[in-house]
């Protein structure tokens, strides 16, 4: 196996846990900054928030999901899809 297939995989392997690490430790804060716009005492202003409140949630879940699972389906595409070495190292036959 080559040495820049093994490094590739192990960078992205290892971005995508630095993604998921950072996604859970920045989600709870921001869901939970969103949910203090329901402690917002602003008549109409605050049932408008809570009109919203769940699209921005989905947006912020969906676009985390996407940006998760786009490298590791591209990765194994690439991984399965390549031509073997030996297409490349072929002997000179005499």
């Amino acid at each position: 196996m080559d040495r820049s297939i093994i490094t590739g995989g192990a960078t992205l392997i290892i971005a995508t846990f630095l993604i998921i690490i950072v996604f859970f430790v920045l989600s709870n804060p921001v869901t939970s900054i969103l949910d203090g716009f329901d402690d917002i005492d602003a008549g109409d202003a605050t049932d408008d928030m809570n009109t919203y409140l769940p699209d921005i949630r989905t947006a912020f879940w969906l676009g985390m999901s996407i940006a998760i699972v786009t490298p590791a389906v591209i990765f194994v595409f690439w991984i399965f899809h390549r031509e073997p070495d030996h297409y490349y190292k072929r002997r000179k036959r005499f």
